[in-house]
């Protein structure tokens, strides 16, 4: 690949090495020359929110209807008691660091059958901890402060631009990464008009005016979540996660696997939820592939 491309692969090693983390890899098998890179100007960590002039003053001192409590277990939050694993009723991630129900049932994708089933449709939440709880970075629900944990290669693709494999098999339930970027208001976003390669809406109260609505954006900065594709039939599922230190104002978005990985498998997730109305073609490749869709398209 391209010196620009060098680039980046050597900064991303860096920031990683120097954050104790896995390396992940840059590679480019197509015939395609040095140009733009479309990766992030700026690597940062899973998880990292950079906070906008506007998002900051939506932000100051809103907690939501989540009070502002840190965690005082102890041993880590072994127990599976957390308080932040009380939080939400549905999801939790358990001791072992494993997404999960409460009843049991998890993430239940095969690689012969990869449609998401009607529990995994719906806004997947868990409670987290974070930085300000009495546990340290070995707790299993500080996965996003702890970061990826496992090799990940970003390859040039021949049509769908850049994705991300596997190096190392990963079991059902996984965490994979989060979602990192520069978290602004739909104002500043319409300000701003810059090339943006994808942006998570997050998710707020109904109240909410439409300018004050938060968006995490990749324009400058951002990790290798960006680079993730789309299938219909994904191998990994979105995940919402909330602490007590923002409530209900800011959630974060984390990856999980509903499958287990092969070493050198191509991480994907459904970009759709129920609902959604945008543009898409699609060339997943699947065999339940929507194909190219209009504007109406109705998930």
């Amino acid at each position: 690949f391209g010196r620009a491309v060098y680039q980046k692969q050597q900064a991303l090693h860096a920031l990683r090495r120097a954050n104790n983390q896995p390396p992940t890899f840059l590679m480019s098998w197509t015939s395609k020359k040095e140009g733009d890179a479309y990766l992030p100007e700026e690597w940062i960590l899973d998880g990292t929110w950079e906070l906008s002039e506007g998002a900051k003053k939506i932000l100051n001192g809103k907690k939501g209807a989540v009070a502002h409590l840190k965690c005082s277990c102890t041993n880590n939050c072994a127990s599976g008691n957390c308080c932040s694993s009380k939080m939400l009723s549905i999801w939790k991630v358990n001791e072992n660091g494993i997404l999960t129900q409460k009843n049991g049932l998890g993430p239940c994708g095969t690689e012969g059958d990869s449609i998401r089933q009607p529990h995994e449709t719906d806004n997947v939440q868990v409670g987290i901890c974070g930085p300000d709880c009495g546990c340290d970075l070995s707790c299993p629900r500080r996965f996003s402060d702890r970061g990826s944990q496992s090799m990940k290669i970003i390859f040039m693709t021949h049509t769908k631009g850049w994705s991300v494999r596997t190096v190392e098999p990963m079991v059902r339930g996984e965490y994979i990464l989060s979602f990192s970027g520069v978290i602004s208001t739909q104002n500043e976003l319409k300000a701003n008009n810059e090339n943006l390669e994808m942006v998570l809406d997050i998710a707020q109260s109904k109240r909410a005016a439409w300018k004050n609505r938060l968006t995490i954006a990749t324009d400058a900065r951002s990790n290798e979540f960006r680079c993730i594709n789309h299938s219909c039939a994904p191998n990994s599922l979105i995940v919402t996660t909330h602490s007590r230190k923002w409530g209900e104002q800011m959630h974060g978005t984390s990856l999980f696997s509903r499958r287990a990985l092969n070493a050198f498998e191509e991480i994907t997730f459904d970009y759709y939820l129920p609902g959604d109305t945008f543009r898409f073609d699609c060339q997943c490749g699947a065999y339940c592939c929507r194909g190219i869709k209009g504007d109406d398209i109705k998930v």
